[in-house]
């Protein structure tokens, strides 16, 4: 494991493109960050969305992550232009979590990959594109995703697909137009208002197929960011085979479900549950009470790792714990 790997990822301005209305719709944009400093980086998402408004969607920046990888984002993303134009470290955690359990031998399945942070992190580790598979429902999404992945050398392999409990099932993919990280997969029978314009089709898959498909058995292990707004308990249960083998899970329990019920059902399933706080301490979850305690923001999702005990990743977790 590199130095850099283990350290949070640093964040550079590469370029803006194409030309000087998109440098000064930067400069615009990084005026405004600077204005709302003062307010913890509140209201940066809407800035971008109303410059956007003022200077068109066409202009975009590329930043440099992870060293020597490359992000390119339209400079209207609310989502991920207010994580960039700050420089901070996207989910700290669980890059601290992640820098320390990988290695070349692993494998990585980014689940709602998004635009690819994830994808290309495991790529400064893992060196072939086809133990880094991302998969993501979203086809706006997906087609920002494969830019990455080409932008990066094809680091990586692209899935338009959505992880659930069944493979080949059609779901409705419902977007949040300001907010794309919110988007998430339904079945098309629970869906009963007329169609709109913010839902598409998409494919199921299960953990296990894209296991199937992608990873050789003599991988050492596998580590999955599930990523899937709401769906974690489907996903899960499409994976029983991939993940009785050394697997570590990357989930999100939300701080609005104070009853922890992602992570009471991830321990029934037999996992053992660790959380890393902000200042990196790593706590054993026993129980969902154990996870209350750390759960303080209902506006914020709780990233947490999940392994079989007795594995290989059990054993790297166990190390980390406080």
């Amino acid at each position: 494991m590199t130095t850099e790997n283990r350290t949070l990822s640093s964040v550079e301005l590469a370029r803006v493109e194409p030309g000087w209305l998109a440098r000064l719709h930067y400069a615009s944009y990084k005026v405004a960050a600077g204005m709302l400093r003062p307010l913890g980086g509140r209201g940066l998402g809407r800035a971008a969305w109303t410059l956007e408004r003022v200077f068109g969607g066409d202009n975009a920046a590329a930043f440099r992550v992870f060293g020597s990888r490359f992000l390119r984002v339209p400079l209207g993303d609310g989502y991920w232009m207010p994580v960039l134009i700050r420089r901070k470290d996207y989910e700290p955690e669980v890059h601290f979590i992640l820098s320390r359990v990988m290695d070349p031998t692993c494998a990585f399945l980014d689940c709602g990959a998004n635009i690819g942070w994830w994808s290309v992190f495991a790529s400064t580790i893992v060196s072939s594109p086809r133990r880094i598979v991302a998969i993501e429902a979203s086809r706006p999404l997906f087609e920002r995703l494969t830019g990455t992945a080409a932008l990066n050398g094809d680091a990586f392999t692209c899935l338009n697909r959505a992880i659930w409990n069944v493979t080949g099932e059609r779901l409705l993919v419902l977007s949040d137009e300001r907010n794309h990280a919110r988007s998430s997969v339904t079945t098309v029978s629970s869906v009963r208002q007329q169609v709109r314009p913010d839902q598409a089709d998409v494919v199921s898959i299960t953990l296990d197929d894209v296991g199937k498909e992608f990873l050789h058995p003599t991988i050492s292990g596998v580590v999955v960011k599930l990523d899937v707004e709401g769906a974690e308990i489907r996903a899960l249960a499409g994976g029983r085979d991939l993940l009785s083998h050394n697997c570590l899970v990357m989930y999100e329990d939300h701080g609005a479900d104070p009853s922890c019920h992602v992570t009471g059902e991830v321990i029934r399933a037999g996992f053992r549950v660790f959380y890393c706080d902000d200042a990196f301490r790593v706590h054993e979850v026993l129980s969902p009470e154990t996870l209350q305690r750390f759960k303080l923001d209902p506006k914020r999702g709780y990233n947490l790792a999940a392994c079989r005990p007795t594995t290989g990743f059990h054993q790297l977790m166990l190390k980390l714990v406080n």
